[in-house]
């Protein structure tokens, strides 16, 4: 991710094994905020202001989009087991998703 770019949609993966890159964000609407990576797959999570984009990095697509309702992450955390999302919003709430249970929040 580049936190100086122009625009702050720039996470750019980069295959080392094939010699390519390419951003898979590029046509996203909304500020990128964090990324982060899977404990022992290969995902990447990509949090905007209001949504979690879950990314397989294996085979180059989206795997699931997490949806909360929420207007602004202010920080999330990803249980060490991988399955767990904990994220803190703007407007005091803290949203909990188990990644086995689907794309909305367990409890909020």
């Amino acid at each position: 991710m580049c936190p100086r770019a122009q625009n702050n949609n720039q996470v750019i993966v980069h295959s080392m094994s094939k010699g390519i890159s390419h951003r898979p964000f590029a046509k996203s609407k909304s500020n990128i905020q964090k990324v982060m990576f899977h404990t022992s797959k290969p995902w990447m999570f990509v949090v905007t202001q209001s949504n979690i984009w879950i990314f397989d990095l294996k085979k180059q697509a989206m795997i699931k989009k997490l949806v909360s309702g929420a207007k602004w992450y202010s920080s999330i955390d990803l249980h060490k087991g991988g399955d767990n999302i904990i994220c803190g919003t703007y407007d005091r709430r803290l949203i909990w998703y188990d990644l086995d249970m689907g794309t909305k929040p367990y409890k909020t």
